[in-house]
């Protein structure tokens, strides 16, 4: 079968991917997949699922064996005018004594459905009655090749259960095919067959749309509608990670201890099991929902994640509400699980182009690089990533690709931190999308801040069942009782106060961070103190108005003098709000503007 290809030759070579290649590679990312979710068919209530999810992807590229097909994808033809997917339903006919009428109505639909909606193909006439003229799918088994299709028989016949085996998948779980003679196989190939094949899929959709499967609460049909939108999305994910050329995922989150064994690697003092805050230690015997309140500084981050761990999640989404934040996140975390972290908002290709440019790859290679890592994330072949709420929210409005995101969501561990800084309408959305993924497709969520505000966590404990409280104790709390405030009059711009952050820093040997609210004032500051400061002072200035690459620049150098951990010498640090929601840093005095509310 080398000469069926399933996708055209990649640039430079002569040579698509063979049928048979690409269907080995949807099977082993369907494996991966399977191993994540070992008990997704019980949790759905659909024992067969892996079964019929394996036939799917086994046969779901079938009906690229079509000899107009074949043209397209050697550049032979422009188009083929049908659709690959219809066809490789007539393949089903070949399965059908081993499964039952309702699984192979659920296979036909995951088959039918892996590129196109119903309505579409209904549009296109594929619906229509077979006996019509020139019914598009008569006319594609016509160009079916006879030699092929007793291969295609053949390839069945000797491979699925040495492939089954190859990938250790369990035989109780893919019972081997129940395959006729090959003379009736092939004349199971017809268009009626296949016909209604559409039309069962058509009217198991029907009977969803029309409310026939609810229950008195009209949200309990959603459990029912599971199964169809997980064969979907699991066959579509398993199709599009083969298709990107991804090699096997990497393993999830360890748990709790291997965790823990993590961060002493990384930070011996602060890790050791009787080093840890008590919050620390709860979070990371809590399974199930919760919420994480504890004062700035005192390991939230770290907490979370041994939440995490706890929850032995097959995914862990990490959700920020600034881009900025979410840079620096993954920064950390891809310290912590080098090549298991992915990174995902609306400008995460240019985000990692940034940190690439930085190292020994040419411009070419970095941005092509940048673009690949960032397909992987949205795949879903990172274990753990970095969101924004927004690509949550693309689940519940039903954009192109939701099923695979829901499938992707299904026993997950969400965290997210500073919850209190969305506004109401998108805060809305995203408490409704968490009770949905956590009652339907059991997923769990920790939301964590230093001050969460009561009505937000009043609308979380009637959103999360069972939700538990982490707080910090009172100890930890006068721990981090650190900061004395003092009220100055005037304006931070006021030649005294200029002078007074100048003798923080020089003559008191401090650390010193200004923050002032609009770019225009933070420069003014940097200049006078640029112009007042000894020759070579460390002097930092941050905003939002840097370009990309400059200001990331101008962040690790800044991290590095101030950061945690670093060698502490004087130095001040001039910048807008930005600096709070995406550096690391332990500074001696700060001096600020009144920030607006917002």
């Amino acid at each position: 079968l080398d000469h069926l290809w399933a996708k055209s030759p990649p640039p430079g070579s002569p040579v698509g991917q063979s049928l048979v290649e690409h269907t080995w590679q949807v099977l082993c990312r369907l494996a991966d997949l399977i191993r994540l979710r070992p008990n997704l068919p019980s949790l759905i209530g659909q024992p067969h699922l892996w079964q019929i999810l394996f036939w799917g992807a086994f046969l779901h590229d079938f009906g690229k064996a079509a000899r107009g097909f074949q043209q397209v994808l050697r550049g032979k033809a422009r188009r083929w005018p049908y659709r690959h997917e219809v066809l490789s339903l007539a393949f089903i006919e070949w399965l059908a004594d081993g499964l039952t009428q309702s699984h192979q109505t659920l296979l036909a639909a995951a088959i039918a459905t892996h590129h196109k909606d119903l309505p579409e193909l209904e549009r296109d006439g594929y619906l229509q009655s077979a006996d019509a003229d020139g019914h598009p799918i008569a006319e594609m088994l016509a160009e079916l090749d006879s030699t092929d299709t007793g291969t295609l028989y053949g390839w069945l016949t000797d491979c699925a259960s040495a492939w089954r085996d190859a990938l250790g998948l369990p035989a109780e779980q893919v019972p081997p095919p129940h395959l006729p003679q090959p003379a009736e196989a092939l004349r199971r190939l017809t268009a009626e067959n296949t016909c209604r094949r559409l039309r069962q899929v058509a009217a198991l959709l029907r009977e969803w749309e029309d409310g026939q499967w609810e229950s008195p609460n009209p949200l309990d049909y959603a459990p029912v509608l599971r199964p169809a939108v997980l064969l979907r999305g699991l066959l579509v994910q398993s199709d599009h990670l083969a298709s990107a050329g991804t090699d096997s995922l990497p393993p999830p989150l360890e748990d709790a201890p291997h965790l823990l064994a993590v961060l002493q690697a990384q930070n011996p003092a602060a890790f050791q099991s009787n080093a840890l805050y008590p919050h620390q230690r709860a979070a990371a015997r809590v399974v199930g929902h919760a919420i994480l309140i504890a004062p700035t500084g005192s390991g939230k981050t770290e907490a979370a994640l041994l939440w995490a761990a706890a929850q032995q999640p097959p995914r862990l989404f990490y959700t920020l509400p600034y881009q900025a934040s979410m840079n620096a996140m993954y920064d950390r975390l891809n310290t912590l699980l080098p090549g298991r972290v992915g990174l995902l908002h609306g400008r995460s290709t240019l985000t990692l182009l940034q940190r690439l440019m930085e190292q020994s790859y040419t411009p070419k290679e970095a941005l092509q690089l940048a673009r690949w890592v960032n397909n992987r994330s949205a795949l879903g072949y990172y274990p753990v990533r970095i969101y924004s709420p927004s690509q949550m929210l693309k689940a519940s409005f039903q954009l192109k690709g939701y099923e695979s995101l829901l499938a992707d969501f299904t026993q997950a561990a969400f965290i997210f931190d500073e919850m209190h800084a969305y506004e109401h309408a998108r805060l809305g959305m995203i408490t409704a999308t968490i009770q949905y993924l956590a009652r339907y497709y059991a997923a769990r969520f920790l939301i964590m801040s230093a001050t969460l505000p009561h009505p937000i966590r009043t609308i979380l404990t009637n959103c999360l069942p069972g939700l538990q409280t982490l707080q910090a104790d009172g100890d930890t709390y006068r721990r981090f009782r650190r900061h004395r405030l003092h009220l100055q009059r005037g304006s931070l711009l006021d030649e005294e106060h200029l002078a007074r952050i100048r003798r923080s820093a020089v003559e008191n040997n401090q650390q010193v961070l200004v923050v002032c609210n609009t770019v225009r004032r933070a420069q003014q500051v940097w200049q006078w103190l640029n112009q007042n400061l000894p020759s070579a002072f460390p002097l930092f200035l941050l905003h939002g108005r840097f370009c990309g690459r400059d200001r990331l620049h101008r962040e690790r150098q800044l991290h590095e003098a101030a950061g945690l951990g670093s060698r502490r010498r004087p130095l001040i640090v001039v910048a807008t709000q930005v600096v709070e929601v995406s550096l690391n840093l332990d500074l001696d005095i700060l001096f600020s503007d009144p920030a607006p509310l917002e």
